[in-house]
């Protein structure tokens, strides 16, 4: 039995570790061939602040109250503010099963209250996002953060952008300046205002956030809330009406929607469509895996359905014109400035030059079998006999959409309350 270890330098560490191991845990998330982080580029592209395990969008603000009551001093009892975050995500958790027993969804930790508390915190969550969307304004790890809340220090990177001489920039000391809130209300822990589902001002206020922080503009989520919302882009008559929650538009689906819509910025499209053709593109040596493994495991009917799959797909990507001289530096192009295994994007590469040169399918079937036991050398599953039929790997990518879309709901759902 494999067993993985890492050096325990700190509480950061740690949640980062539990974070990784936890997305790895998601359905459809075992990376044979090692694209994941190419995936996770465009990923953080089109989808940034939002990750796999994120389940509400109340959190963004339950986080940061609980972060500002650190700098009120509530944690000031506590050994360490960390250890009193720690504690209060535990009652949070407790609480909000209390509140609406079976009623919602997404509570995080609900599961395992009676077993020692949350496992996977919601402020290691929700901290990339809380600095990404410009709610919490800092470039610290959220340890180092909450000490410098419960110690109130200055903290030089945070004085005013539109500083102006002679201006007194003591106000930097002032948590409104270090975490934005929609409200400034002392009894935020009340059952109507700690529920998990968004208030009117609440959903206003992340609305205003997303669609609105410059580093975040050209991503779907704001393109969508900065153009009224996801259900007025669709196409549904006046007389319809629908609720985002129920919407069940896969990521194919959206990129339709967004890259025909005028009012979506041209930044947005072309990532979206570099996205998708990435994703059909990649469906395809997987595809192949999922051959080569029901081969090695006299699979019969299985290998008959995914080479029908397969030939279905061929024909997909020469309708679409995917595989040209110019489509893994398209990909690429997008992903300039991200971290790149090397060695997985010679494998893209390779892969579309197979493809545009019209391969035979011996040749893709040995690529991608080199690339699977050179990413997953002795673990990977072509070493292995299999008691199952279940595909293995990753199909089509949804690029964190899947979250995104229940995030959406909740806002959408806060502005219609």
């Amino acid at each position: 039995m494999s067993q993985l270890g890492w050096v325990d330098f700190s509480s950061d560490e740690r949640n980062k570790v539990k974070l990784v191991l936890a997305a790895l845990n998601e359905p459809g998330t075992l990376d044979e061939l090692g694209i994941g982080q190419i995936r996770d580029a465009f990923a953080n592209r089109l989808f940034p602040g939002l990750s796999t395990i994120q389940t509400r969008a109340k959190y963004f603000i339950t986080i940061a109250r609980l972060l500002r009551d650190i700098q009120n001093g509530k944690a000031k009892k506590s050994k360490t503010p960390q250890l009193w975050l720690e504690q209060q995500e535990h009652l949070l958790a407790e609480a909000l099963v209390k509140i609406h027993r079976d009623t919602e969804t997404g509570i995080i930790g609900a599961e395992s209250i009676a077993n020692g508390g949350v496992s996977r915190r919601p402020s290691s969550i929700y901290w990339n996002g809380l600095k990404t969307f410009g709610i919490v304004k800092s470039k610290l790890s959220l340890h180092e953060f909450c000490t410098a809340l419960a110690e109130n220090e200055h903290m030089a990177h945070l004085a005013n952008a539109d500083h102006q001489e002679g201006k007194d920039d003591d106000d930097v000391h002032l948590a409104k300046r270090w975490i934005e809130l929609p409200d400034q209300i002392e009894n935020w822990q009340a059952d109507d205002n700690l529920k998990i589902t968004l208030s009117l001002k609440e959903a206003e206020f992340l609305k205003e956030k997303i669609s609105t922080t410059s580093e975040v503009e050209h991503s779907v989520l704001a393109q969508i809330l900065r153009n009224g919302g996801l259900a007025k882009l669709l196409p549904i008559s006046s007389n319809e009406k629908t609720n985002v929650s129920s919407l069940e538009l896969d990521f194919d689906a959206l990129s339709s929607l967004l890259t025909r819509h005028e009012s979506i910025s041209e930044r947005c499209k072309q990532h979206i469509i570099q996205a998708q053709s990435f994703s059909l593109a990649m469906e395809g040596p997987h595809i192949r895996f999922n051959i080569l493994l029901a081969q090695a495991n006299q699979f019969t009917t299985l290998v008959k359905t995914l080479e029908s799959e397969f030939q279905v797909w061929l024909a997909e990507v020469k309708r679409l014109d995917i595989f040209h001289s110019k489509c893994a530096d398209n990909w690429f192009s997008v992903l300039s400035g991200s971290r790149i295994n090397p060695f997985s994007r010679s494998f893209v590469e390779r892969w579309c030059e197979l493809m545009a040169g019209d391969a035979k399918v011996e040749q893709l079937d040995e690529l991608v079998k080199k690339r699977a036991k050179e990413n997953k050398q002795s673990r990977s599953l072509l070493n292995k006999k299999r008691d199952n039929e279940n595909w293995a790997g990753i199909r089509r990518l949804d690029f964190r959409w899947g979250v995104s879309r229940k995030l959406l709901a909740d806002i959408e759902g806060g502005l219609n309350a």
